[in-house]
């Protein structure tokens, strides 16, 4: 046994002489890529932040600054210093090329400055740093989302006339949207929990890149008190994007009523502190 590990000895000697001592070389500090990003913004930027061993600052080091999206095997973007950088595949034509992130020789152009953002840039987007001796990389998810082109919430009569028909629509939204209706939902902001309609039915259609999505439910007319506030929510999950729309209804006779469309409704929603058919929006 002891033989054996006389025998090891210099091996393992070796190999710890062969281990890098210090400083690990390119690493990736900062990987600053937005969660979200509307549809059609100009300028969205994309950075990654890097240190380097100042042998790796040297032409001679053969570092390279490479950009991924999603399982793509071939960058996108590439830069090597001393060189122009370069545009490549999805974001041909769609980059800012003289942009620059800092003065340094060896790392002003490793970020991307984006044109036009659209909903095919949602995704993984990678940055590699690499040298001829080490390499480090870095992934972040951005969402590209698209806000409603046209968000109601509508009542009507059923045949026969004992329930109330309550239908919501949005059209036009990007990523897949997911929608809510309440019931005497609790004011913005305050404490409390919204009551779920029972019996929703929701329908997701996809066109051109986006969603349409409705959700409706009947209530019978005999629970329906006078007023009662009813609230439709979308959400873009992925976008951690709400909004809101609330109608009041009453039974019988008197129908539906809005702010819009009735200023008596008024008092009763500044006494419940709250507002009528107008949007609330919370994008985090």
């Amino acid at each position: 046994m002891a033989a054996g590990w006389r025998g090891a000895a210099p091996l393992l000697l070796l190999v710890t002489l062969l281990l890098p001592h210090g400083a690990p070389g390119v690493t990736i500090t900062n990987l600053k890529v937005p969660s979200t990003v509307q549809n059609g913004s100009s300028g969205t930027i994309l950075d990654c932040e890097y240190s380097l061993l100042p042998d790796e600052a040297q032409p001679t080091s053969g570092l390279v600054i490479k950009w991924y999206f999603n399982s793509r095997p071939a960058p996108v973007y590439q830069w090597i210093p001393t060189q122009k950088p370069q545009d490549l595949d999805l974001l041909r034509g769609r980059l800012d090329m003289n942009y620059t992130a800092t003065s340094h020789a060896a790392m002003e152009h490793r970020a991307l400055r984006i044109l036009n953002a659209t909903t095919d840039l949602s995704g993984e987007w990678k940055c590699s740093v690499s040298t001829f001796k080490n390499e480090d990389f870095m992934i972040k998810k951005m969402i590209v989302f698209v806000p409603e082109k046209g968000f109601e919430v509508i009542k009507s009569k059923t045949n026969p006339p004992d329930h109330v028909n309550v239908t919501c629509r949005a059209h036009g939204v990007f990523p897949e949207p997911r929608m809510n209706l309440y019931r005497d939902p609790a004011p913005s902001g305050a404490a409390g929990k919204s009551h779920g309609l029972p019996g929703v039915t929701v329908s997701t259609v996809s066109r051109q890149g986006v969603f349409d999505i409705t959700a409706w439910t009947l209530m019978p007319e005999s629970e329906i008190e006078n007023p009662t506030i009813l609230e439709c929510e979308l959400r873009l999950p992925d976008a951690n994007y709400t909004k809101r729309k609330r109608i009041l209804v009453y039974s019988g006779s008197m129908g539906f009523l809005s702010a819009a469309a009735d200023p008596r409704v008024q008092p009763v929603l500044w006494t419940a502190f709250l507002v009528v058919l107008m949007p609330l929006v919370r994008i985090c």
